[in-house]
């Protein structure tokens, strides 16, 4: 049994690593370990964030191990001990039918994405333009709430209002870079092509002051 106090203390421990903090997240939004470490390392130069988390959770909690399985919903985290094995999204917490990997999520979200928030900031100031331009349309369309599910924008919509905003057409490639670079600065994570919004890049309270002011009332 893991307790939701448990999991608060594994996060605040994890707060001096939070290429960890995030790898655990991206754990329990069932991104596989490739994505994981794919985003870890335009985020931190390291593709080693599923490997560091594995190492952190089995140091400090009685399972052995910790594996991550591809299925057709997603990545299913499973963690092991020398009797069982158990899936992320299956471990209750405290008795009260809480699953661990909300709980992961919970914490995350409302409590250590907090301390990206600075950070995200000032790495606005230095975005090149195209970058700046869909992070504007990315919050602004999560503060209107034009995305069906809100943090995780709906790509072709981003890009054509893109196309109207800029007059051009982005390749894949240059897709990919922005993205990537949106990646790097801590406003976003991506799972192959779709883009899930940063907790931290949803809480900045001032998010357009560094950003370009773009004329539209709700992208469509």
């Amino acid at each position: 049994m893991v307790s939701q106090q448990t999991i608060h203390e594994l996060m605040e421990s994890w707060q001096e690593t939070p290429e960890v903090a995030e790898a655990a997240y991206l754990a329990a939004k069932h991104l596989t370990t490739e994505q994981i470490d794919r985003n870890l390392r335009l985020r931190y130069g390291s593709g080693q964030g599923f490997a560091q988390l594995k190492d952190k959770f089995v140091e400090e909690t009685e399972y052995d191990t910790l594996t991550s399985e591809f299925n057709q919903y997603g990545a299913q985290v499973e963690l092991h001990t020398e009797d069982e094995s158990t899936r992320l999204d299956k471990v209750e917490t405290d008795n009260l039918g809480i699953n661990l990997n909300k709980v992961i999520r919970n914490v995350f979200e409302e409590k250590t994405a907090n301390q990206f928030q600075e950070e995200i900031q000032e790495s606005l100031t230095i975005l090149s333009e195209g970058s700046k331009i869909i992070a504007y349309l990315l919050r602004r369309g999560y503060d209107l709430g034009t995305w069906d599910n809100r943090t995780k924008p709906d790509a072709d919509t981003v890009w054509q209002v893109y196309t109207i905003v800029t007059g051009e057409t982005p390749t894949k490639a240059m897709k990919e870079d922005l993205l990537e670079e949106l990646v790097q600065a801590g406003c976003i994570y991506l799972n192959k092509q779709d883009i899930i919004l940063h907790p931290g890049f949803t809480k900045l309270e001032d998010p357009y002051a560094d950003l370009p002011a773009i004329d539209i009332t709700s992208p469509q």
